[in-house]
């Protein structure tokens, strides 16, 4: 359910709680890079291979800390997902984990006021960023993606500019918006959403707990 407008605002939450140690615009940068493979340049392997906990995250530089806590909320998203039979809610869904992302994307966005500064933070390339071998390019195409797509609530024409940029088949953003609007009406998934986001640190310290088992 975790897409680049959800990562912010997750990220948001906790940032002054966790890491108000940080350089806040580092582990912004950082957290988003993670899905740069959106585009095509890397492979998800090699900006998803960390399996560190809060505990250790904190300890990071910003970029890394914000790339691993982008991990971090994966893996803790992932679980509730499986723990709230999310994906057998719509078994026929096409595009179904594309749609449902960019579903908690738009219902999310209200939750985070400062968008112009977030924004702000993608005007350079770090040197984090430049040592797994991408394009300077790429790199500043990813950062004008973000920025974008962030500038503004999303909606239909903002969700269809973002795929196509993205290795996405371009024919699935009708489906996408679509489904976006059946899966409002139906009400189920805006109400997990919401316990997901407001239950946020609880599930982040019951995975850490678990994780030392």
């Amino acid at each position: 359910m975790a897409a680049t407008i959800t990562h912010f605002v997750l990220a948001d939450k906790v940032f002054d709680e966790f890491f108000g140690h940080l350089q806040k615009d580092e582990f912004f940068i950082g957290n988003i890079f993670s899905d740069i493979r959106y585009i095509g340049v890397i492979k998800r392997e090699k900006t998803h291979s960390d399996n560190a906990g809060l505990k250790n995250i904190i300890k990071e530089d910003s970029f890394n800390a914000g790339m691993k806590f982008h991990q971090l909320t994966d893996r803790v998203e992932a679980r509730f997902a499986k723990d709230n039979g999310v994906y057998s809610l719509f078994p026929h869904l096409e595009h179904a984990t594309q749609s449902l992302k960019l579903f908690s994307d738009d219902i999310l966005y209200p939750k985070v006021k400062n968008w112009q500064e977030y924004a702000s933070f993608f005007t350079k390339i770090l040197p984090g960023e430049q040592k797994f071998g991408i394009a300077d390019k790429d790199i500043l195409k990813w950062h004008q993606m973000v920025k974008k797509y962030i500038s503004q609530k999303p909606n239909q024409k903002t969700r269809t500019e973002l795929i196509k940029e993205t290795i996405m088949p371009f024919e699935g953003a009708p489906i996408v918006n679509y489904n976006i609007d059946k899966i409002r009406k139906d009400g189920k998934m805006e109400k997990i959403i919401f316990d997901f986001y407001n239950n946020f640190e609880i599930l982040l310290q019951q995975y850490e707990n678990d994780s030392q088992i």
